[in-house]
């Protein structure tokens, strides 16, 4: 019996005590999964925020060229000069680009100034101003036109340099996302949207 009462003691501190020892090391394996966890958190977000600069530039300069009312049109062309007045900053227009500045802004502009009609009397008859030339109208096709959207929110200068940049903005983030998931390069997925957005291809039907 005495043998029997004094060894109870003795095992059950012995029981006690591994069952600390793996609660410890349960706590530490816990801790270390933690901080493996948010170490690779800490980690994928470095990594992400490489892929998020080109986006960010991109962003930048649209915001920049919008809010200067800055773009690449040629209607100084229409001026009585000829183009050669100060509203010119770099470069010179090109009568070349008569798409663009006889045709396409002018119908940009008569759409702001008679408050975005669906149809319009131009040339020959009246034509749906929504497929016509990508111009702004009120109607649910605008949805699908995000170059077009400024238009109905800022004034017509800053308006139209949104309209000039975005479409770019939209060829450069778009071709970028697309080279990412393709060829998994940072690199070549910024080369390959810079490439093609500096091709004559591209420049040659530039709001055309």
């Amino acid at each position: 019996m005495n043998q029997e009462t004094g060894s109870s003691p003795t095992s059950v501190g012995r029981s006690d005590s591994r069952a600390a020892s793996a609660g410890e090391t349960s706590s530490d394996s816990q801790t270390k999964s933690l901080r493996s966890l948010s170490g690779s958190i800490v980690g994928a977000l470095r990594v992400r925020r490489r892929f998020l600069i080109f986006p960010a530039v991109v962003l930048f300069l649209l915001v920049f060229f919008t809010a200067l009312g800055v773009s690449g049109s040629s209607t100084p062309l229409l001026s009585p000069n000829g183009g050669s007045d100060d509203s010119v900053i770099i470069g010179s227009p090109r009568s070349i680009r008569s798409d663009e500045w006889i045709v396409h802004t002018p119908f940009v502009i008569s759409q702001v100034e008679n408050d975005f009609p669906r149809y319009g009397d131009i040339g020959v008859g009246s034509h749906d101003m929504s497929i016509l030339s990508d111009t702004p109208v009120l109607d649910w096709t605008t949805v699908f036109h995000p170059n077009l959207w400024a238009y109905y929110v800022l004034p017509i200068n800053n308006a139209h340099a949104f309209d000039w940049w975005s479409v770019s903005a939209i060829l450069l983030l778009g071709t970028y996302a697309f080279l990412l998931v393709l060829v998994r390069s940072l690199l070549w997925s910024i080369l390959g949207a810079v490439f093609l957005y500096g091709s004559p291809f591209f420049h040659w039907w530039y709001t055309s």
